[in-house]
């Protein structure tokens, strides 16, 4: 190996030629891999390194101990979506709790004649802590927006970490309480027809982004044109 890259060196500043770099790597054995093994393990190592520093990077866990990132990192997964697919919907069981680490994702609810958006969320944001603090269905839709990676902790998990450790519990239970009252103020009265809700005036936005989901092809480009603008 080492002769091989005294070769390849010697080329750079022109003192050989291309066939005795052929004679010297010759003689080099190179590991083989059999199929994608060595892909796969690469890969592997990649996600689990990923994971590990994101754990460690995220404010929300500044208060947790090493024995207990390690405990996540053991537990949790590093899952990726691609543009339009879906990570969790309305009306679904309440799983697992999400971090972005990195990408876009819509989070909206599915109304009669259309789609209401309710925000978008990107890295460093986290969702899906509502259904399991108030153990309910899932409450909104959240699809990425782009390439989403996103850390997935599970349901059991989630619930240890709220036991061993309060102060992530108050910060999690404070956003939980916002945007279950930011939803309160934009709540739709059942069976209410979006077009008749918003000609009754009843809701009041600076911004909003309405999807006629009978035309909708699904490209996301007018969603990423709003969330670029706000």
């Amino acid at each position: 190996m080492v002769e091989m890259l005294r070769v390849i060196l010697d080329m750079l500043v022109g003192n050989r030629q291309p066939s005795e770099l052929t004679k010297a790597t010759s003689k080099v054995k190179m590991p083989t891999f059999k199929g994608t093994s060595f892909k796969t393990e690469l890969e592997k190592k990649y996600r689990e390194r990923s994971l590990n520093n994101h754990l460690r990077a995220v404010p929300l866990f500044a208060s947790l101990d090493e024995e207990f990132i390690e405990h996540l990192r053991q537990h949790v997964e590093l899952v990726s979506y691609n543009q339009s697919q879906i990570i969790c919907k309305e009306g679904d069981d309440a799983d697992a709790f999400y971090l972005i680490r990195s990408g876009m994702v819509r989070v909206s609810n599915a109304l009669p004649g259309g789609e209401m958006v309710r925000t978008y969320l990107s890295r460093g944001d986290y969702f899906g802590e509502i259904g399991l603090l108030r153990s309910i269905k899932r409450t909104a839709t959240c699809a990425a927006l782009d390439a989403v990676d996103v850390v997935r902790i599970p349901a059991a998990d989630f619930a240890l970490m709220l036991e061993k450790f309060p102060a992530v519990r108050q910060q999690i239970e404070a956003v939980a309480g916002a945007r279950l009252a930011a939803d309160q103020q934009k709540a739709i009265p059942a069976g209410l027809h979006l077009d008749d809700f918003l000609n009754q005036g009843l809701f009041e936005a600076q911004n909003l982004l309405l999807i006629d989901l009978e035309n909708c092809t699904r490209c996301d480009a007018c969603v990423r044109a709003c969330a670029q603008a706000h």
